[in-house]
């Protein structure tokens, strides 16, 4: 539940599994991303809901605004607006910015 609040993702609350793949034990793979993101592996059924996890996580990742830091340090490298970047474009935008 505080997943689901957390990330913006009601449908995780009422998750079933609908097809046969959904039924199995999550693969190697998702639990390894899951339990790099920090999340306890108890929580996950199945393959369907740890999918269902990852997807979610990955929508959330996609808007977590960017830190202040990365703000001030953009402002630092000349960066135009960096106040309206998320977490993800403000490290893009430092990679391209700082000289190699």
């Amino acid at each position: 539940m505080e997943l689901a609040s957390r990330w913006h993702a009601p449908d995780l609350l009422n998750y079933s599994p609908t097809f046969a793949w959904e039924r199995a034990e999550p693969s190697q793979k998702q639990l390894d991303i899951l339990r790099r993101k920090g999340i306890d592996l108890a929580l996950v059924r199945d393959r369907g809901h740890a999918s269902a996890l990852i997807s979610a996580l990955f929508r959330y990742l996609e808007t977590v605004p960017a830190t202040e830091k990365q703000k001030r340090y953009l402002r630092f490298l000349g960066h135009p607006n960096p106040w309206g970047l998320t977490k993800r474009e403000a490290g893009r935008a430092i990679a391209e910015l700082v000289p190699h």
